[in-house]
């Protein structure tokens, strides 16, 4: 469970402890690009609606998302939110 505000990604444990967060992200700034499975991340190749976000400090995230729906709401959330253009 996460949830996204003001350029800051908040980490729960689970829906039902979502008052408490387990991490938060800063995420202005520190995003450097999205990236899909055939653009050098084949290890996501059989996760459906997976996609890697890479960082300016050099690490990788690769998540997913339920539906290809939900996919692109948080492209574009985790994007808005970091201030890069998909």
């Amino acid at each position: 469970m996460f949830d996204l505000a003001h350029a800051h990604l908040s980490l729960c444990r689970n829906q039902r402890d979502s008052t408490r967060s387990v991490d938060l992200i800063n995420l202005d700034g520190r995003i450097e690009s999205f990236h899909e499975w055939y653009e050098g991340f084949e290890e996501l190749e059989a996760i459906p609606h997976s996609f890697a976000v890479k960082f300016v400090d050099g690490h990788t995230w690769l998540l997913y998302a339920d539906t290809e729906q939900d996919k692109d709401r948080l492209l574009v959330l985790l994007s808005e939110a970091a201030g890069v253009i998909l």
